[in-house]
C-alpha cells in the first residue's frame, strides 16, 4: 500500500474519530441568580430582638442554570456533588436523558437551607451573604459528547468571576 493514499485518505478518517472521542469537549458552564431569602424562628412563643440570641432556619432561593456554552450537544447530565438533600432542593430532578444543546441551557429554583442561632441583627447579616452551602461547597456536574467521552465542570461560588468554572476531562 502507498503511504501517501493513507495518508491522504485513512488517516483524517481515524484523525476527526480522534476528535470526536476526545476534543469535542461540551461546556457546561453553571451560575446562579439569587432570589429571595428568609428567616424562620424555630424558638416558639418568643419575640425576636436584636439583642437576644435565638434558633432560626435561614433559607436563600436562587434560580440555577447549565449553560452549554460550546458548539457541542452535552449528554447525560448528572449533578455528582452536592447531593440532593434537606439543606440542598431543586424544583424539579435534573433529567439525565435530556441533552443539553449548543448554547441552550438549563435551569432550575435552587433552595439553601440552614439552621443558624444569633441575634436579630447576626440573622440579618448571615441572610445577605450568599447561603453558606454555596461559599462552601464545590458542585461537579458530570456529561458527556456524542462519544459517551465523559467531561465534568467543577463550580466554586466563592473563587473570582473568571475561575468560578473549571472544566476537565477527570474528577
Amino acid at each position: 500500500m502507498d503511504i501517501s493514499f493513507f495518508l491522504k485518505t485513512t488517516l483524517p478518517l481515524i484523525l476527526k474519530q480522534l476528535c470526536e472521542k476526545f476534543w469535542n469537549q461540551p461546556k457546561i458552564f453553571i451560575s446562579f441568580d439569587r432570589g429571595s431569602q428568609s428567616a424562620f424562628n424555630l424558638d416558639e412563643n418568643t419575640f425576636v430582638s436584636f439583642e437576644k440570641h435565638f434558633k432560626h432556619e435561614l433559607t436563600w432561593t436562587y434560580t440555577m442554570h447549565f449553560r452549554n456554552n460550546s458548539k457541542y450537544d452535552a449528554y447525560n447530565i448528572k449533578l455528582l456533588f452536592p447531593n440532593i438533600d434537606q439543606n440542598f432542593e431543586l424544583d424539579k430532578k435534573i433529567d439525565h436523558l435530556e441533552p443539553i444543546k449548543s448554547n441552550d441551557r438549563l435551569t432550575f429554583k435552587a433552595t439553601f437551607k440552614t439552621k443558624f442561632k444569633g441575634s436579630g441583627m447576626m440573622i440579618d447579616q448571615e441572610i445577605q451573604k450568599p447561603a453558606p452551602y454555596l461559599r462552601k461547597k464545590k458542585f461537579i456536574l458530570e456529561y458527556t459528547n456524542v462519544s459517551k467521552t465523559k467531561f465534568y465542570t467543577i463550580y466554586e461560588h466563592s473563587a473570582p468571576e473568571d475561575l468560578k468554572n473549571k472544566f476537565q476531562r477527570h474528577k
